[in-house]
């Protein structure tokens, strides 16, 4: 989808904080938000309706997109609980901006994330308070930021097995080599922590008995002095390469950026779209 209407707004985000850099570089430049809310399903995967979060905050363009795409999904077919005729899924959207030219963007859903609220013992949860990692003294010098996408692998005993960054996107423009150092330094942050990290394991339901599970949890590193936007605002940043994490489902990997910061997301409790994520006019 081209847009003009919203671009000069949209234009302003894109380029803020990072005019000084050449035009080549600035072409890398990204800008996106998450747009959350909730979708209401039969059970047989059909979506009955859904609901914004911030609906009246949102860029219209993006809420008639959202309206556009969701006539056309259908997931898996669900279980129901006893006496319910419909079940409700948490959804994050990820809209994505790029810039084709001076002038014009090209807005599309990059990703997705549907999870449905398991009953209680039955999902990986937080036991006590997940502690969040130290900034880097030399990111913080430097005032880099950026969002560290954690994919963790929980064993029974609730510990973290297993941590890798899926994605780093930085809020800083440097060079190639500069900008692979600080990921870097985020991403260890981040994964030095999540090795303390505790969980809960289920105790019933059809995950109880797997030998681990996996756990994606978004990490940001962001100045005390800095105002971070809110995740329905456009947010300008650098995305990072993705690579493939070898103990995780090849087809669920390269999603991480749909993820909301402040929460954790156990994999198991994703709902499987069937159908195309973008609205039938998309690109």
């Amino acid at each position: 989808m081209r847009i003009s209407g919203w671009a000069a707004a949209l234009l302003g985000c894109l380029v803020a904080g990072f005019a000084i850099a050449a035009p080549s570089a600035r072409d890398r430049v990204e800008s996106s938000l998450l747009v959350k809310g909730d979708i209401y399903l039969a059970a047989d995967g059909t979506v009955l309706s859904h609901t914004l979060d911030h609906a009246d905050e949102l860029p219209p363009g993006v809420v008639d997109m959202m309206s556009r795409a969701v006539r056309n999904w259908r997931f898996e077919p669900i279980a129901l609980r006893d006496g319910h005729t419909r079940a409700r899924a948490r959804m994050n959207v990820r809209v994505v901006a790029s810039r084709l030219d001076d002038e014009h963007f090209k807005v599309e859903f990059r990703n997705a994330h549907f999870g449905q609220p398991p009953a209680s013992g039955e999902s990986v949860e937080v036991e006590g308070v997940m502690t969040p990692p130290r900034y880097p003294h030399a990111a913080a010098k430097e005032r880099v930021g950026g969002t560290v996408y954690l994919a963790l692998r929980v064993g029974r005993d609730g510990a973290v097995h297993d941590a890798a960054a899926e994605q780093v996107n930085l809020r800083y423009l440097a060079s190639e080599h500069a900008m692979a150092r600080w990921r870097n330094l985020l991403a260890g942050a981040a994964i030095d922590k999540a090795r303390e990290w505790r969980f809960t394991v289920p105790e019933q339901g059809q995950q109880a008995d797997r030998p681990w599970w996996v756990v994606r949890v978004p990490v940001d590193f962001v100045m005390s002095h800095q105002v971070q936007p809110e995740d329905y605002q456009w947010n300008a940043y650098i995305p990072g390469p993705r690579p493939l994490i070898p103990w995780m489902d090849p087809a669920s990997q390269g999603r991480s950026d749909a993820l909301a910061s402040g929460g954790i997301y156990p994999e198991q409790d994703t709902l499987e779209l069937l159908t195309p994520l973008a609205p039938p006019d998309q690109g």
